[in-house]
Formats: C-alpha cells, sequence, structure tokens
C-alpha cells in the first residue's frame, strides 16, 4: 500500500515492525529517553513507516501505520533558508509559548536549559482551539494577528508569515499523497472556516503551527486536535547533522514511549534485523546518558503565578498579614522581661523559608511548638537553668545576639520546637562548642529525664548532619540547580519498558497521529536557540475551527444574548411581588431568593398564628424540631437476600 502511494518500490520503501509494550521509557526524572535508534540507512531510502500489529485481529486493517517519515520532504534549498531566516526572525522577534510539556510532572527539571536567552523555546502561530470560546482563539478579534511577534515590527511578521504560509502549501500535496484518508478528513470542513487555515491554495489542512527551538517535549499526546487526523514536523537540523549516515555529537530524536523494536524485520526473519543493526540503519543503546539538570525548586504554574499576582498588592496595602501577627505575638504581655545585657536565645534560623518548604527539605508547615496554650512540658523545667548555661556559654563566645521565635510563648524563659531540621548552627558554634553542647540542644535531650550520655548525643548531632547536612555549609550555600550525568540504566534492565526513536534528517517530514499516540522529543545536550540543533515546524489542525470570521459573528450573538438575559433579570428584579427594589443589576440567584422570601413570609406568618405559645417553645427544642420520632427499638431492614465474597465477583446464598 505504501508502495502504491509513494510511487517507488523496493529499497525506497523501509518497514520497520514495533510493539505496543504500554511500560513508557523515561528517566527517573521522568523524562523523555530514547533504547532504540532507527536511522536513514542510504540515499536510496526514501520513505519510513512504522508498522505494528493489532494484538487478536486478522481482518484487513490488523496492521497500522503509526508513523510515515519522508525523508526527502522538501527541497534542501528551501530548508537552508528557512532555518537561516526562521532563526534569525524567532529569536530577536518571538514572543515564547508556555507548555506543559516542557517539564516533568514534578515540575522540577530544566530539560530546556538554564540560561533564559540560550534556552529551548516554542514559538505558536495561526489558529488554535480556546476552552473559553470552544472555538478559535481570535473569536472576539476583528482585526486578528495570526503570526504576532513582540514590539511593532508589521515587515518581520509579513516575513514569518509568508515563509510559514508557502510552507503550509508545499506540505499538502505530500501529506495527500501518503495519508489521504487523514489528509481527506482535515479538509472537509474548509469551507466552512476559511480564515482558521493555513496555506495559500485550496486544500488546506492546517489551522496553526508550532515553531520548536532545541525544545524538549515531554512524553504526551495532543488532545486539541481534531479526531481522525494527523500532525505533520518538518525537521530543519544544524549544519554538522545533514549528512546521510553521520552521527552528530548532539541531536534530537522524535520518541515513540509505550513502543519497542520488534525482534524481526517486516519478513518475520531475525537475521534481516540484526543485519540493519550492524550496518547503523537500527541502533540499539545500552545505555542513555544525560546531564540531568535539575531546577532548585518547582515552575509555579500560570494559575499559581496569577494567583499570587493577585495577592500582591493586597499585602503592599494592608501589610503582611504574618508579619502583623509575629509583631503581636512578640508584643504580647505573656512574655518575660529578658534581662539586661541577656537576650532572649531562639533555635530559628536566619535564612528566609520559603512557603512550599525549607532549603528544598520537605514542608515545615505543620511543625507545631512544644510549648502553646500558656502550659509548659514538666520534663524541661529540669534542664531549663542548664540549657540557659550552654546558650550562655556559646552567645559569650560568639558575640552575637539571638532573637526569639515568633511562635513561641513566654512562660518559660526558653523555649524550643520540635522539628530537628529548624536547628541551625553556625560556622562559629560548631567551631566554639564542643559535640555534647550542641546535641543537648535537640528534642530528644530535653524530654529525657537523664543527661544523655557523650556517645548517644554524638550520634544524634551526626544524623541531623547526614539527613540535612552540615548546618555550617547549608547556611553558607544558595540555592543552586543540580546538574548530575544518568545513565537511565534502569530502563535498559527491563526489556519491556519502550522507548523507540527516530532520528529526522534535514528538510524531513514526519507524520503521526499525535492525538491517539504518546510521543516525545528527547532533550539537547547544550540547548541554543540562537544556533538551534534541531527547528521542529508542527502542522496541526485543532478541533472545533469551523466557523467563518473565527467565530466572530457567534461570539457577538452570545454576548447579545447574555445582555438580554441580564436586563430581563434586572427589570424583574426592580419589582419583585408587586413590591419596588433597589436599582441596579440582580443575579439570578439573588433574584430568586427574593420572590421566595416575598411568596413564602404570609404563609409564615400564618403558620405560627396557629401555634399555642407552649407549642413554640417546644419547636424551639432542635430534637424535637426532628421529623422522626425517637425510640427504644431498633428495626432491620433488609429488601435483599444476603451476600456472601466468594471471589472477585458476588454470589446469592
Amino acid at each position: 500500500m505504501m508502495e502504491n502511494r509513494y510511487g517507488e518500490k523496493g529499497k525506497a520503501v523501509r518497514m520497520e515492525v514495533v510493539v505496543y509494550s504500554g511500560k513508557e521509557g523515561r528517566s527517573s526524572q521522568g523524562c523523555p529517553i530514547a533504547k532504540w535508534v532507527i536511522r536513514r540507512a542510504s540515499e536510496e531510502e526514501k520513505l519510513l513507516c512504522l508498522v505494528r500489529q493489532r494484538a487478536g485481529h486478522c481482518c484487513q486493517n490488523a496492521v497500522l501505520v503509526i508513523l510515515i517519515l519522508a525523508w526527502e520532504g522538501i527541497p534542501r534549498t528551501v530548508a537552508d533558508r528557512l532555518y537561516q531566516e526562521l532563526t534569525q526572525t524567532l529569536c530577536k522577534f518571538g514572543s515564547p509559548t508556555s507548555r506543559r510539556c516542557a517539564l516533568n510532572e514534578d515540575r522540577t527539571c530544566a530539560c530546556q536549559g538554564l540560561d533564559p536567552d540560550t534556552c529551548g523555546a516554542s514559538f505558536s502561530f495561526g489558529c488554535s482551539w480556546s476552552m473559553y470560546f470552544n472555538g478559535c482563539k481570535f473569536a472576539r478579534s476583528k482585526v486578528p494577528r495570526k503570526f504576532r511577534l513582540q514590539g511593532d515590527c508589521p515587515s518581520e511578521e509579513e516575513k514569518l508569515e509568508s515563509n510559514l504560509q508557502n510552507l503550509a502549501t508545499d506540505l499538502a500535496p505530500v501529506y495527500k499523497k501518503l495519508a489521504p484518508e487523514a489528509f481527506q478528513n482535515q479538509v472537509e470542513q474548509e469551507r466552512l472556516g476559511p480564515d482558521c487555515r493555513l496555506g495559500l491554495s485550496e486544500g488546506r489542512p492546517f489551522s496553526g503551527v508550532t515553531a520548536c527551538m532545541d525544545f524538549c517535549a515531554h512524553a504526551h499526546r495532543d488532545t486539541h486536535n481534531m479526531s481522525n487526523g494527523s500532525t505533520v514536523v518538518c525537521t530543519l537540523t544544524k549544519e554538522d547533522n545533514r549528512a546521510v549516515r553521520s552521527v552528530p555529537e548532539d541531536e534530537q530524536l522524535h520518541v515513540l514511549p509505550l513502543y519497542k523494536i520488534s525482534d524481526t524485520d517486516e519478513f518475520g526473519c531475525q537475521e534481516g534485523q540484526w543485519a540493519k543493526v550492524e550496518t547503523g540503519a537500527l541502533q540499539v543503546l545500552s545505555a542513555f546518558p544525560r546531564e540531568v539538570r535539575m531546577l532548585p525548586e518547582p515552575v509555579k504554574s500560570g494559575r499559581r503565578r496569577k494567583l499570587e499576582a493577585k495577592k500582591t498588592p493586597i499585602d503592599r496595602k494592608h501589610g503582611n498579614p504574618a508579619k502583623m501577627r509575629n509583631q503581636t505575638n512578640q508584643s504580647s504581655n505573656h512574655g518575660t522581661v529578658p534581662r539586661p545585657g541577656v537576650e532572649a536565645p531562639s533555635l530559628q534560623p536566619a535564612l528566609s523559608v520559603p512557603s512550599y518548604g525549607y532549603l528544598g527539605f520537605p514542608g515545615n508547615q505543620s511543625v507545631t511548638p512544644l510549648l502553646k496554650n500558656n502550659t509548659v512540658d514538666p520534663t524541661i523545667h529540669s534542664y531549663s537553668s542548664e540549657f540557659a548555661e550552654q546558650k550562655m556559654i556559646v552567645n559569650h563566645r560568639l558575640g552575637t545576639p539571638v532573637h526569639a521565635h515568633p511562635h513561641e510563648v513566654h512562660d518559660c524563659p526558653y523555649t524550643y520546637k520540635e522539628e530537628v531540621s529548624d536547628v541551625l548552627v553556625t560556622p562559629g558554634q560548631l567551631s566554639a562548642s564542643k559535640p555534647e553542647q550542641i546535641a543537648a540542644k535537640t528534642p530528644e535531650a530535653l524530654r529525657s529525664n537523664k543527661r544523655p550520655s557523650e556517645a548517644s548525643r554524638f550520634q544524634r548531632t551526626q544524623a541531623v548532619k547526614e539527613n540535612h547536612g552540615d548546618p555550617a555549609e547549608v547556611t553558607k550555600a544558595p540555592k543552586t540547580s543540580g546538574e548530575v550525568w544518568s545513565d537511565s540504566e534502569h530502563n535498559f534492565l527491563d526489556e519491556d519498558i519502550g522507548g523507540v526513536a527516530v532520528a529526522p534528517s534535514h528538510g524531513s517530514i514526519l507524520i503521526e497521529c499525535a492525538r491517539r499516540e504518546l510521543h516525545a522529543t528527547t532533550p539537547i545536550r547544550k540547548p541554543n536557540r540562537n544556533h538551534p540543533t534541531r527547528i521542529s515546524l508542527v502542522f496541526y489542525q485543532h478541533k472545533s475551527l469551523n466557523e467563518p470570521s473565527h467565530g466572530l459573528a457567534l461570539w457577538e450573538a452570545k454576548m447579545a444574548e447574555r445582555a438580554r438575559e441580564r436586563e430581563e433579570t434586572n427589570q424583574l428584579g426592580r419589582t419583585v411581588g408587586g413590591v419596588a427594589q433597589e436599582r441596579g443589576p440582580v443575579s439570578p440567584a439573588r433574584l430568586k431568593a427574593k420572590r421566595a422570601k416575598t411568596d413564602g413570609s404570609k404563609v409564615r406568618v400564618d403558620k405560627k398564628e396557629e401555634l399555642f405559645p407552649g407549642e413554640r417553645e417546644v419547636l424551639q427544642i432542635p430534637t424535637r424540631r426532628a421529623l422522626a420520632v425517637s425510640r427504644d427499638r431498633v428495626f432491620t431492614v433488609s429488601s435483599y437476600a444476603l451476600t456472601q465474597v466468594t471471589g472477585p465477583y458476588n454470589r446469592w446464598v
């Protein structure tokens, strides 16, 4: 079938059989990896198809083509020119698009790079589906800018639009030739929504395009794409990755994480599969070494950033509630007045504690002080004087004042927190104090009725250092991103874990059903969008983009209907029950409550007049107002026969 569509036979069309495993191949941080890499065997190879056998099927649709890769999709000169012009335009004037697939599930990876000026980025153009309109995002725009760039640069926007519109026009015939059914599904509603299409001639299957420059896309599905359609990806690579059968130092692979390579070739022969491995057409990896770049803290979602932006002006106007509460606690008259020359000790660190946790450790919001509600643990009285002496010695050696914890209750001269991780010691304390003096500050030593032995105190000090690091080093070390090397060995120990990847070449065209197939792209070792290793131009068509003028008439009709309903609500709200009400907009819920109150007021008054004074007092008791009457007997009602669990199902007995 694919030979007939492409028009050539023999070595020009290559088939690779893959097996669906269902186990996603990814690193321990949740980032994409590859276990098998399919490369172009020779210049004679023109087309690559990945096929899989449907389990339990023996019909004509038992074999599915899940990916088509045309190695020579567009002319070489066009690909070279697009690489240069798109790099210059997008790096200077492009506005990066925030995408969820840019991060792992924990939102802590830095696969795009750490430098904001050179990190990988994606730029979206054209029309896309919006959940707010259930249609095109330009539904309210009378003059939409589908190729918008930063600033006011109409010449650059026209240049970018010309490049992408011409490329969409060139890709449409190739798409129609290799995947005619998907192409027909995407052009079926073209006449209904011509403004939401890319291309200069009839037969326009795409509505938008995303330009990814050294952008690592974590495993995802394009759920906003239209049903029964496909995604077309045009690849542009750097100069050192444009020769056939040359493996560059750095490259980006397109991965199908849920598939593994078959043991046999398309003819069912194992020898043929090993021949591909020997020639380099199929590369079997034993490790996937990558420098894992982790962020010091999780990236905040867009919703969280908006909420914090809304709270910021309130805090500036009314002050920080937490700070005001701390000042109130410190100024309360429950505390004791410190002696002259001696300030109250504290175990509160001098570092700022973020809201999500403490220096990367688990959050400490649930920590409760040992002393609260003006009560003192009796086990602390015996060691309070001893602890005071130790603190005075340490403070005398350091010569630095220590401030009280804002959450302390000052019934006792000294209070403590339960969590050992909050006990921080300065470098001077570690050098000037003995191990037993440091260990005596731990809650275990404070709760015990005996003086702990020197060995146990030293062990506790070492445990604090092992779990949370040396406190002196913690105070010095700033929050930095971690960079470690990982080979993702656990993926290669299990042969059922997927990770089939293809290495797209310069000017190639990749076709896949991105709505159904889980796909990803591997991270670049040294991303630099100013001179990108790979530019992928992803053409797609989103759902519900079949309205003229981007759905502007539909949106105006919807707004007119809402205005009419609002006016009717206001008119009814001013005259409820024949009584004039206050002017102004009235919500439907409030209007309904007013109607119920007006209509039921007379009924409630009549019922109260029928009751005697004694009955009124009885009805005020909550138990007497219940609908059920209390009894001293128990009734068991069972409308079904008793059941007995005998396995993974229930059986009547």
